[in-house]
């Protein structure tokens, strides 16, 4: 796999250690690069029923944290700086993609109007059908808007809980079966089936209007 991107993140090295394979390309240059502040200030923004508890997908694997004490450790009206702790909780693989990009921070949506016994059942112990964001019930929602695509982690205490090379392997996976699904859609059609359903018209897009004489 081979990365596009003018930051470095923890586990760009991985693309390195037995040669560049140029399949498939992961195209980061949309990305968002955090400082370890930035994200316990992100953390603590928009967690009022969340308990402070959030998770980065990278890929079908959902890796879930919780940030229980977090601190201004400068008070400065402009730049502020924050620290704390990070745990993390619970580890989930092969799940349901919930965003569409290729990695992805994001708050847990917890229901306000649950009933109290619900909302406070433990994330270790809750079942899987409440990871998955089709169940009316999921504590992962695509409307939960604040999120962060593409984020570059090496400044951050996140680098130190996951494994790099968990993380290039759940990445190059997810875009490989991308690569697939594609492949496998265009099984047993003709050439200009293909160009159809790319959007081409088949009367008009490669009619040859001045033949060669």
């Amino acid at each position: 796999m081979q990365i596009l991107c003018k930051y470095k993140d923890f586990y760009d090295y991985k693309c390195y250690e037995f040669g560049i394979d140029p399949f498939p390309t992961f195209d980061r240059r949309e990305c968002n690069k955090l400082t370890n502040s930035g994200l316990f200030l992100w953390v603590n923004s928009n967690n009022y029923f969340c308990e402070r508890l959030f998770y980065l997908e990278v890929g079908y694997s959902k890796y879930i944290f919780s940030a229980p004490n977090i601190e201004k450790v400068k008070d400065d009206p402009i730049m502020p700086i924050y620290d704390g702790e990070i745990h993390l909780v619970r580890v989930i693989k092969e799940s349901k993609k919930t965003w569409t990009k290729e990695m992805t921070l994001s708050h847990l949506h917890f229901n306000y109007f649950r009933k109290k016994p619900y909302r406070n059942r433990s994330i270790l112990t809750c079942d899987e059908d409440d990871l998955d964001y089709g169940n009316k019930n999921s504590i992962f929602s695509r409307y939960y808007k604040d999120k962060i695509e593409l984020p570059i982690l090496a400044d951050t205490k996140l680098a130190g809980l996951l494994d790099p090379q968990e993380i290039f392997a759940n990445l190059d996976m997810y875009l490989r079966s991308l690569h697939n699904d594609v492949n496998r859609e265009s099984e047993g059609i003709t050439d200009k089936e293909k160009a159809v359903n790319k959007g081409f018209n088949k009367r008009e897009s490669f009619r040859n209007i001045h033949p060669r004489s």
